[in-house]
């Protein structure tokens, strides 16, 4: 395709909202099909109202808002001939009050315009470019029956419609005031396939490489490999992808800052050690914390068979956090929510994580019904926030269990950071 072309696509609001919009469907068409990815980058969005409009820049995609008022849309044409059609077609709208644009495009057609303007045109056969009004005659013409190079990502990263990475984007731009952190983001990706995906969307991307390991497959709960790979993301600042970010939590979490180490609770038990969560911590970089993070990747030889969480609760236990003078502060449920505890109030709560669960499946289930919630709540007066009650994590609450281990998919190992 030569650079100057550019495909372009118009959206409303009603295109933009619900748990998987039109725009997100069309924009995974790119993703999916087959040579079809560089073609995102001719992609320009046309967005009717200023929703649109901003979804479209969230995305990070080439977007143009139309302002109906005085718009002249033969600047947007290649040719004196298709210049003309543009104006007449714009113009005979008056005169078809009632009709849609394709049908007085038809009308012009059968009145011999195209013909007097000295247009060359082409109907295109819905053999290739097939419709729910005439599908295609050839499934294979439209769609390859195998698309090898997009097969781990399908069957481990694209759950149903959504992926968690769909999910944890979601919560930026569904959230308070967080729309603006997506561009603090960095993706940390374990296989080149999701790494390509980061890319896709636009991101800020790296492709963690680990010597003789490949996170490319699905790796059960506890086995070897998972293990390893939850062990080397402790050489690193971040927090999981299975978390939902609904209000900017950085006023929070810099208040204080002489703090070394802050990190999420599966249940908050005030100032005392609680069970840790590592898919969401916030460290300082000082001699204290490379102390302690060295230490803690060291015994991981010691404590063979642990995950990391683990391990630094013993280390906490056996005094390594009170020798190292760390300065220890862990997250409140109230606003660092999660399915092992909720928050007491909407209104106070910041992220919330899929905690307490296992399964890809179930978490991205759950966490939908959190997104619900939190639309729910936005539309309640102040009162009725006070005693507002979240939804039942019910699909976690069902044992999914695949031999000696609970399945995990390997999405949850791409870790999103943030940097205030």
């Amino acid at each position: 395709m030569e650079n100057k072309t550019v495909i372009i696509a118009m959206v409303n609001k009603a295109y933009v909202e619900g748990d998987k919009s039109i725009l997100d469907l069309f924009l995974d068409s790119f993703w999916l099909g087959d040579g079809t990815q560089g073609l995102i980058n001719h992609l320009l969005i046309v967005a009717t109202d200023e929703v649109s409009y901003q979804r479209c820049k969230f995305l990070q995609r080439h977007c143009y808002k139309l302002e109906t008022d005085g718009v002249d849309f033969a600047e947007e044409q290649s040719n004196n001939k298709t210049i003309s059609l543009f104006d007449y077609w714009y113009a005979k709208r008056k005169d078809y009050d009632g009709c849609t644009e394709q049908v007085v495009l038809v009308t012009l057609m059968k009145n011999g315009l195209f013909k007097d303007l000295g247009l060359t045109f082409r109907f295109l056969d819905t053999l290739y470019f097939s419709g729910f009004c005439e599908n295609s005659r050839d499934v294979g013409v439209v769609i390859p029956h195998t698309i090898p190079s997009k097969q781990p990502y399908i069957k481990n990263l694209m759950e149903g419609d959504k992926s968690m990475l769909d999910l944890f984007l979601d919560g930026f731009w569904l959230g308070d005031g967080t729309q603006g952190l997506i561009n603090h983001i960095l993706i940390v990706a374990t296989d080149p396939v999701s790494y390509n995906r980061c890319k896709f969307l636009r991101l800020h991307c790296y492709l963690l490489e680990t010597e003789g390991l490949d996170f490319v497959h699905e790796e059960t709960y506890g086995s070897g490999n998972y293990m390893k790979m939850m062990w080397r993301r402790t050489q690193f600042l971040g927090d999981d992808t299975d978390i939902l970010w609904l209000r900017n939590p950085f006023s929070i979490l810099s208040l204080n800052e002489t703090f070394d180490f802050q990190i999420a609770c599966d249940n908050y038990q005030g100032n005392k050690p609680c069970a840790v969560n590592n898919g969401l911590a916030i460290v300082r970089s000082n001699n204290k914390t490379i102390s302690l993070y060295d230490t803690w990747y060291e015994k991981r030889k010691v404590y063979v068979g642990k995950n990391e969480q683990a391990v630094v609760e013993y280390l906490m236990r056996d005094g390594l956090f009170i020798d190292l003078g760390l300065n220890v502060r862990f997250l409140d449920t109230l606003y660092f929510s999660g399915f092992c505890q909720n928050s007491r109030d909407i209104r106070s709560v910041v992220t919330v994580h899929a905690n307490c669960c296992v399964t890809i499946s179930a978490k991205m289930t759950d966490l939908m019904t959190v997104i619900h919630d939190w639309g729910r709540a936005k539309k309640l007066s102040a009162n009725d926030t006070s005693t507002f009650e979240w939804s039942e994590h019910t699909a976690c609450t069902i044992p999914q269990k695949i031999g000696k281990y609970s399945k995990v998919s390997k999405n949850c190992m791409i870790l999103g950071f943030l940097f205030p």
